[in-house]
């Protein structure tokens, strides 16, 4: 949570519905694997606001459930954002 949240605040993102999401995702799933191991039913009923978390845990490898979730949601904007540093590149 902590370094999502720098991120956030060093790209000038975050909102409190985010924070909020985030903070309620973490209690669920406090690794963030045990969430990409459940069943795509589950994964696609994470909130939108979550998605930012979830992208930035994606991109620096530390979940990673497959991009199957991912595909009936709008593309991210802030998907590259959340990239930089991380194990995805442009």
């Amino acid at each position: 949570m902590a370094a999502w949240r720098e991120h956030q605040i060093a790209t000038g993102r975050g909102n409190p519905a985010s924070d909020f999401e985030a903070r309620r995702f973490l209690t669920r799933w406090p690794d963030p694997r045990d969430w990409a191991a459940e069943p795509l039913p589950v994964r696609m009923a994470t909130p939108p606001s979550a998605i930012s978390l979830l992208m930035f845990v994606m991109c620096r490898g530390w979940c990673q459930p497959g991009w199957d979730w991912l595909g009936l949601f709008e593309p991210p904007c802030s998907l590259w954002d959340a990239a930089v540093g991380g194990v995805i590149r442009r």
